[in-house]
């Protein structure tokens, strides 16, 4: 008997999730398959699909997220795109300091010396950073 496979997705709030333990992270737009191992015993991940963080994603996504990859279809085609960091941009400047915060301790490996750091940045700054941790991923 095939094993049911198991994608998902970024929450509609969510910029970005990872994960230190399983070693799962994703991004905006991203589809991915969440391997059963994981699913089971990450405590992270039970808790982002609960939370709405993460959610789960069709076979039919999951396949158009692959085209897309491969260029086999046009952007037009597929439902979600991969967000432009200045959008992203737009975004994260809407959030406040704490969201931003918030955001950058769910989403990276951090520990409290960095979010001590973090918290002392201007807004832009906290951004800023959040846009160069965006695009070294």
């Amino acid at each position: 008997m095939a094993k049911a496979r198991r994608f998902v997705k970024l929450g509609e709030k969510a910029f970005g999730f990872a994960d230190p333990w399983s070693k799962f992270n994703i991004h905006k737009g991203q589809v991915k398959e969440l391997e059963t191992v994981q699913h089971r015993r990450s405590q992270k991940i039970k808790t982002a699909l609960q939370g709405g963080h993460l959610e789960k994603a069709s076979d039919k996504e999951f396949e158009n997220y692959q085209k897309k990859l491969t260029g086999k279809v046009k952007s037009t085609e597929v439902a979600q795109d991969v967000p432009s960091l200045p959008s992203m941009k737009e975004d994260l400047e809407e959030k406040t300091k704490a969201e931003l915060t918030a955001f950058y301790q769910e989403n990276y490996d951090v520990n409290e010396d960095d979010v001590t750091t973090f918290k002392k940045l201007k807004h832009e700054e906290m951004v800023d950073e959040l846009l160069e941790l965006a695009e070294d991923d």
